[in-house]
C-alpha cells in the first residue's frame, strides 16, 4: 500500500515461448504507430490503419 492508501500488483510470467534471438544481420528499422497510418517504418514503408470498428459500426 502507498502513502495514498492504494494497492498496486505487478505481474511476471513466462510464457513457455524460446527466447527471441537477436537480430545478427546488423539491421534494424524503426516503426511509428499512428493515426493517420497505422504504422509507418523508417524505409518510408506505410501500414494503412485497418479501422475495424469503422467498418461495423451501424448507422
Amino acid at each position: 500500500m502507498n502513502s495514498t492508501g492504494k494497492y498496486f500488483a505487478s505481474l511476471l510470467f513466462d510464457d513457455g515461448l524460446p527466447d527471441v534471438k537477436p537480430n545478427l544481420e546488423g539491421k534494424a528499422i524503426g516503426i511509428d504507430v499512428g493515426l493517420t497510418h497505422f504504422a509507418v517504418t523508417s524505409d518510408g514503408s506505410k501500414f494503412d490503419n485497418p479501422r475495424h470498428l469503422k467498418k461495423h459500426e451501424k448507422n
